[in-house]
């Protein structure tokens, strides 16, 4: 998917959103694959990282990769395994939420991850 100035306001704009809707102690980044470029472009974080985000993250054995090969949502009420950035917090006590971005045709263009505070749990 083609990032724009358009699509990155509204997916930051989301983003806040859905972080003021969840609560307190709550982070997280949107990731969008960009099919010219390897890993996947940070369009939008907040919460996450002390100085800048980088640009672009490349994800392996975590929450955000198992989305995107699944297409299916993930919730780790505690993730004390490998992040999909080394600068990301290690706090195994934050759990993770991450839904894929799928488009109308079913591709999975990237992912909504959230860092969760520790007493967040998911009805099921």
């Amino acid at each position: 998917m083609n990032s724009s100035p358009e699509l990155d306001h509204i997916l930051r704009l989301t983003l806040r959103t859905v972080l003021h809707t969840m609560g307190p102690g709550f982070a997280g980044m949107v990731l969008l694959r960009e099919r010219q470029h390897p890993g996947l472009a940070v369009v939008a974080d907040q919460g996450i990282w002390k100085e800048a985000a980088p640009r672009r993250i490349f994800v392996r054995n975590c929450p955000c990769s198992q989305a995107m090969e699944t297409r299916m949502p993930v919730f780790e009420p505690t993730h004390a395994g490998p992040g999909c950035h080394p600068d990301l917090p290690k706090d195994a006590q934050m759990g993770r939420l991450v839904t894929p971005l799928k488009t109308r045709h079913n591709y999975v263009a990237g992912v909504l991850c959230l860092h969760c505070p520790p007493d967040f749990a998911v009805e099921t």
